[in-house]
């Protein structure tokens, strides 16, 4: 236990004095750096036109590093597989690259107690790139539309070149690293946006090639993007009546046809039966109903945009109502019963005058009425009939009239065979009499249709 507690303790200590020291000495800072001995061409070899059949480039290379007492050697690492030790006395140094690409190239400095310092440069064996593009097919179209465009001639392009596609329509860019092009060399794209606000109408697509020593774009262009027109209209009002005229008004924006015109020729369907291909066309509904107003706008190259709305049609009401009986006596009921016509109608009712008379129904405002009249006089029952259009009515005169009262003059006691003259008292409380019956058990005649009888046999 005792063994095991000291090695312990020597290995902390002895690192904490490896940590000061090289702590103490990675300090300094010598400054590394390399220097091209071509100042026209530096790190590159741009100016040869490197190729596929002729990619050597050889670079030549001095230390700069300012305080290179400091250092006990070097590394450099290519950037191609290839490291290289060196000493100070190894400069200038000089590598050959076989092969086209853009290289890391590491330089590395280390001195006696171990710190190193590093810096990276890029050496580019490459030569201004090579593109090109053609398009699949016409290039003219209705948004959306997908079109498909192949990049070419980047096969001898050097490792490190990267490609940059520009649609035009102010999508996104898309980058492609230096592979994507041997896997797939074609790319869609989807046209959103119509090409006529552009100059000359048309959009261009382009695709760059990229690398240290230049770039190269290549382009296609009288892209031709049309557009649906985007109907819509509002009406004047959205509930009328049977009779009355609708207007229209025509929002649609028309799009885009050939060559960039902005002309629509519109066809209405105002969903009876009837139709109109004026722009901005008024329409009267003759029947009650929904109808669906539909819009169809065509510019002759796109797809027609349509636009619809519903509009309804409001029968103006048409007052109806009958009656039982139009003259009654006091005390009976009639029932009064609604024949009218039109859409969506409130009712109301009123009797005059009413205090003399009882209605029997839930409500006045119902769609049929029985009332009962209590004394005798003449009413007005009035049906009043309403909706979105307006409001009608009509009235029915109802006579009530009082029992007639009837009282029989005494009569004196008569011989057999005699002759009288019985008379009456009448009062037909302001209604004429029009019917009398008298009736006479044992005498003949035994009765009479007569309002004053004359002389009669016994």
């Amino acid at each position: 236990m005792k063994t095991y507690y000291l090695h312990i303790t020597f290995i902390i200590l002895l690192i904490f004095s490896i940590r000061i020291e090289v702590s103490a000495q990675c300090t300094n800072n010598p400054q590394i750096g390399l220097k091209d001995k071509d100042p026209i061409s530096s790190f590159n070899n741009c100016d040869n036109s490197p190729s596929l059949s002729n990619p050597d480039y050889t670079i030549e290379l001095e230390n700069t590093t300012l305080d290179t007492a400091l250092i006990d050697h070097y590394q450099i690492a290519w950037g191609d597989g290839h490291t290289d030790t060196l000493s100070n006395s190894d400069f200038p140094v000089t590598h050959q690259y076989t092969s086209l690409g853009l290289f890391n190239l590491t330089f590395n400095a280390i001195d006696t107690t171990g710190c190193q310092w590093d810096t990276t440069y890029s050496v580019a064996n490459q030569s201004n790139p090579a593109i090109g593009i053609s398009s699949l097919g016409s290039t003219q179209g209705c948004s959306p539309q997908t079109f498909q465009f192949v990049m070419e001639q980047y096969q001898s392009n050097s490792p490190g070149t990267y490609y940059v596609w520009d649609f035009g329509d102010g999508s996104s860019q898309i980058t492609w690293d230096y592979s994507q092009p041997f896997i797939n060399d074609t790319v869609s794209h989807t046209f959103d946006t119509s090409s006529c606000f552009m100059p000359n109408s048309a959009f261009t697509v382009q695709v760059t090639a990229y690398n240290t020593c230049d770039y190269t774009t290549a382009s296609v262009g009288n892209i031709k993007i049309y557009e649906s027109p985007e109907a819509s209209f509002q009406t004047s009002r959205d509930t009328l009546c049977t009779g009355d005229s609708i207007q229209i008004t025509n929002n649609t924006l028309p799009g885009f046809g050939y060559n960039c015109n902005s002309i629509a020729a519109y066809e209405w369907s105002f969903g009876d039966s009837t139709s109109s291909n004026l722009e901005e066309p008024s329409h009267t509904y003759q029947q009650p109903g929904t109808y669906s107003i539909v819009l169809e706008a065509d510019n002759g190259v796109c797809a027609p945009g349509t636009a619809s709305y519903d509009v309804v049609v409001v029968e103006t009401p048409d007052v109806s109502v009958v009656a039982d009986t139009n003259e009654v006596c006091k005390g009976s009921t009639i029932n009064f019963t609604n024949y009218s016509t039109g859409t969506s109608l409130d009712y109301n009712w009123s009797v005059s005058p009413s205090s003399s008379a009882k209605v029997l129904s839930k409500s006045l405002q119902d769609s049929n009425l029985v009332v009962e009249f209590m004394k005798a006089g003449q009413y007005q029952v009035t049906l009043e009939a309403s909706n979105y259009c307006s409001i009608e009515d009509t009235t029915i005169i109802i006579e009530v009239n009082d029992k007639p009262e009837i009282s029989i003059d005494s009569l004196n006691d008569y011989c057999k065979n005699a002759l009288f003259r019985p008379s009456a008292q009448y009062n037909d409380h302001g209604t004429p009499i029009n019917t009398y019956n008298w009736s006479f058990p044992g005498a003949t005649p035994s009765s009479g249709l007569f309002k004053k009888l004359c002389q009669l046999p016994c």
